[in-house]
């Protein structure tokens, strides 16, 4: 009798992980910072926010949010990801030209609806004034 209990507990803990990771629309895979500077002090920033996307919704907005807004704004408040920012403070260094350049939507699990995206935030830090 304790087998047939055994193998529902087991199924009970399962969907509880499966339900845990549906309810996480989007998680940050990887983060990558590319630093170029310049002979003129300046700086070109690159950096790749490697996302994954969970479940249908997830991507949807996704897509949705890629082709319409290009701020970064909406794109932290969509995603929740407190890392989706740029990682150089403008309390140390102003930040010109930022774009905002979503990937499309790759590498896709269709048994687990997992996803991956690249949302690339792309800027420059203009050099310093000595004085």
């Amino acid at each position: 009798m304790g087998f047939p209990s055994e193998k529902l507990g087991a199924l009970f803990l399962f969907s509880l992980l499966l339900i845990s990771i549906v309810a996480a629309d989007f998680s940050l895979s990887s983060l990558n910072v590319f630093i170029n500077v310049n002979l003129d002090g300046s700086a070109n920033v690159e950096e790749k926010l490697d996302l994954l996307i969970n479940g249908t919704q997830s991507r949807d907005l996704y897509d949705t949010t890629r082709a319409a807004y290009s701020d970064l704004a909406t794109w932290k408040d969509r995603t929740q990801l407190s890392e989706m920012r740029h990682h150089i403070t403008r309390a140390n260094a102003d930040i010109t030209n930022l774009r905002i350049v979503p990937q499309a939507v790759e590498r896709c699990n269709s048994f687990l609806g997992v996803c991956h995206g690249v949302v690339v935030l792309d800027y420059v830090v203009p050099a310093g004034v000595n004085g």
